[in-house]
């Protein structure tokens, strides 16, 4: 159940795709409750789907949901780095608190310096939080450790649009979507970037 959820993770194709993946880590957990990296990336799709979805009564209690979840893998595996990270996202996004989120984002890469996916969240969130030479290191380095992973250049792409280099967001998520056609917002991005340029 937790390969076939990291699967759907992969597709990340919207939220279809982000609540069969939560169906499968959930089940993963029924198996096993102590499973850590279920509960991580548990807390991933439910922040994914909070971003995602077109019920705004969800929200909250999804984001404090992912919360929780974090929180428990931590606590299962306090060097999870996927936990931390997991956290990070929730805390940003559903609670706007950026100070916990650094910290949450900052251990994950600090256990986690090889992982391509670790390093591509650092770097989404240092450019989104005013960093964005901060977050040129770990973007490439993601790049550079999984070439193939369509999600490390999406991030590129998000990266490039903080910093308003709208050519180069519109060539990285490209490359995003040549990798997977059916990866999430970059078609979103390229047409804000677009507009950005005028076109």
């Amino acid at each position: 159940a937790y390969l076939r959820g990291r699967a759907l993770v992969e597709k990340n194709a919207g939220e279809t795709t982000d609540r069969a993946a939560l169906a499968q880590f959930d089940t993963a957990i029924s198996i096993d409750p102590n499973y850590a990296a279920a509960h991580a990336l548990r807390a991933s799709m439910l922040a994914a789907i909070a971003n995602q979805t077109d019920k705004p009564d969800e929200v909250r209690g999804l984001y404090d949901a992912s919360i929780a979840a974090a929180q428990r893998a931590i606590s299962l595996a306090p060097k999870l780095a996927m936990g931390h990270d997991a956290l990070g996202f929730a805390l940003n996004n559903g609670r706007l608190d950026t100070g916990a989120a650094r910290t949450a984002f900052t251990r994950a890469r600090d256990l986690a310096p090889g992982d391509a996916d670790i390093l591509r969240s650092y770097a989404t969130f240092s450019a989104y939080d005013g960093s964005p030479t901060e977050a040129a290191p770990p973007i490439e380095r993601a790049m550079a450790l999984d070439p193939l992973n369509a999600r490390v250049f999406r991030s590129a792409g998000n990266i490039a649009y903080a910093a308003h280099d709208y050519p180069a967001t519109i060539r990285w998520m490209e490359k995003a979507q040549a990798m997977n056609a059916g990866i999430s917002i970059a078609h979103f991005a390229i047409g804000n970037a677009r507009l950005m340029m005028g076109d």
